[in-house]
């Protein structure tokens, strides 16, 4: 892909990590702005307003979270790619909800960073060249087949977003992005991991979670279990069908917890569950086995 010349602002108090990133977004044909400190940032934010900007979560003074959401406070619109040294739930989850658009692992691997600026840049040009009415489209449907990774999750609820959100206000595109990586990481976890929330819970408690998800991972990818999506516009509604190869789990009683408000663990990060899921989209069906969901919004064009 190639890209028109954009200004980016890279924000990490590590010097080595950010010219070594600095330098593959370059390569690139992007302008980077370095900044080590997180009211410098701001600063520069504001007097530069930059389309994309690339945070490590780990800032000192105010924290990584914190200036995503200050930054998006100030311009909604900035493309937010979140930097962490760990795949913590917490964090994802943290940067999700303050509205960042990609979260990235260090080491980071030019073919990830590549891949982040892509739909970063695709999605811009869309913004800025949005010449398809959602009236005018009629059909658009894509499949995708995830292997059994978590890193793969995060990837494929961008590029989801970055096709819906020039339909959708910016405060539902959050929403269904926590909705997203809440139905796709059930998938990977309970569904191909074969993990019981019970398990999940208490690991979570332990901070064993990640080890022990591991070899699970490393098990379901050579038996070639796949979490498989397929997503699509039509008629004004988005529609997106999630399916994994897991033994499934009995819905009914899960949504009739839910709607009798049973769970009390619900919004915890280990169930955020139905209740998120059917706040967010307007209808929300299973298959008979459980593994399989399907989820509808209607667009609004986001003028």
């Amino acid at each position: 892909m190639s890209f028109a010349k954009r200004e980016i602002l890279l924000i990490d108090t590590n010097v080595n990590d950010a010219l070594a990133l600095k330098k593959c977004l370059e390569a690139r044909n992007t302008a980077v702005i370095i900044s080590h400190d997180a009211g410098e940032a701001l600063k520069l934010f504001v007097t530069r307003q930059p389309d994309i900007v690339f945070i490590a979560i780990d800032l000192a003074q105010m924290n990584g979270i914190e200036t995503i959401r200050a930054i998006l406070n100030d311009r909604p619109k900035t493309l937010v790619a979140a930097v962490a040294n760990s795949k913590d739930q917490s964090d994802i989850i943290g940067c999700m909800e303050a509205g960042a658009r990609a979260f990235l692992l260090k080491p980071l691997e030019d073919v990830d960073v590549t891949a982040t600026l892509n739909r970063f840049i695709g999605l811009l040009h869309r913004q800025e060249n949005k010449t398809l009415a959602l009236e005018d489209l009629q059909s658009l449907s894509t499949s995708l087949s995830l292997q059994t990774s978590s890193s793969a999750i995060i990837p494929a609820i961008s590029l989801i977003c970055s096709v819906i959100s020039p339909y959708l206000r910016e405060r539902e595109i959050k929403r269904i992005q926590l909705a997203l990586h809440e139905i796709l990481r059930n998938s990977y976890e309970h569904g191909n991991l074969g993990l019981s929330f019970t398990e999940k819970r208490d690991l979570m408690m332990q901070g064993l979670l990640e080890d022990h998800l591991k070899p699970l991972a490393e098990k379901a990818q050579a038996e070639g279990k796949t979490i498989d999506i397929v997503f699509s516009i039509a008629h004004g509604e988005f529609t997106c069908r999630v399916s994994d190869q897991g033994p499934g789990f009995d819905w009914s009683q899960a949504s009739r917890n839910a709607e009798q408000n049973k769970v009390a663990n619900l919004y915890e990060l280990h169930g955020r569950g139905l209740i998120l899921i059917k706040s967010v989209f307007d209808k929300v069906k299973f298959n008979k086995k459980g593994n399989q969901i399907t989820v509808s919004k209607r667009l609004v064009e986001d003028q």
